[in-house]
């Protein structure tokens, strides 16, 4: 069959659009098989895998002098003189070898010795009224009967007076009543007071006085003073009033 003009102008057309179709495609294929390479080659990098050999690590045997102290002789000349003195033992480390050693002597406290106290009468041995051991008894200067709580010891106007033992001042005070007084405690619970004192050579309150000192001098007492010059001693053992003749070691018969 004969083809006229008009029909192989278009053949010649369609054939050229399919060429160019075939090549595009060429090249479409090319372009995939490099992207595919270059893919695999940056997922899958090539690892160099070392040959074995038989060679083996050794460590250390660290139950063999690992923390022993170099000997210096081994060490190269100038390590030696820069080595640290060997740590010595403290002497008085020797103290606790042993947890029965006895302490030494020194160590222990000394016996202390208490010394009794000495007790004497304030003022002489002349007694003027008792201890009534809280039964009243008539009061000449105040017309009325009351217990007499001490014992009164006669005595001179200025004579001066002691205390019936070493103690310490607890107090000095004046009472419109007693007169001037003091107070001392003699320990384990012992105090004694001493009434009826003048102004005169009286000691400061906290000072620690000796049987032998003189606290005071005889001066009046305004509720005795019908009676003649005297002081008045009270007693106290652990808060309660005792009979100052006991703790003297006196009685009445002793009186002049």
């Amino acid at each position: 069959m004969m083809l006229n003009d008009d029909n192989q102008k278009s053949m010649k057309k369609m054939m050229a659009g399919r060429s160019l179709y075939i090549a595009l495609g060429v090249c479409l294929l090319a372009a995939g098989a490099v992207g595919i390479s270059a893919l695999k080659n940056m997922t899958s990098p090539k690892v160099t895998v070392p040959e074995l050999t038989t060679e083996r690590t050794t460590y250390v045997n660290y139950s063999k002098h690992v923390f022993t102290d170099p000997d210096p002789a081994t060490q190269p000349s100038g390590i030696a003189a820069d080595l640290p003195e060997p740590a010595t033992e403290p002497v008085t480390a020797a103290v606790f070898d042993s947890g029965n050693t006895p302490l030494s002597e020194t160590t222990t406290e000394e016996e202390t010795t208490v010394k009794p106290v000495v007790w004497s009468s304030p003022l002489g041995h002349t007694i003027g009224r008792d201890y009534s051991r809280g039964v009243p008894v008539f009061s000449p200067t105040m017309k009325d009967y009351r217990t007499h709580n001490g014992v009164d010891f006669l005595g001179i106007a200025g004579d001066t007076v002691s205390p019936i033992g070493e103690g310490e001042v607890l107090a000095v005070n004046h009472d419109p009543l007693w007169g001037y007084s003091v107070t001392v405690d003699h320990g384990n619970g012992v105090v004694s007071k001493i009434s009826g004192l003048s102004d005169k050579d009286l000691p400061e309150t906290g000072a620690y006085v000796h049987e032998n000192a003189v606290i005071g001098r005889v001066g009046e007492i305004p509720v005795e003073a019908e009676e003649a010059a005297h002081v008045h001693l009270e007693v106290r053992v652990n808060g309660k009033l005792a009979d100052p003749l006991e703790l003297l070691g006196l009685s009445e018969a002793d009186g002049d």
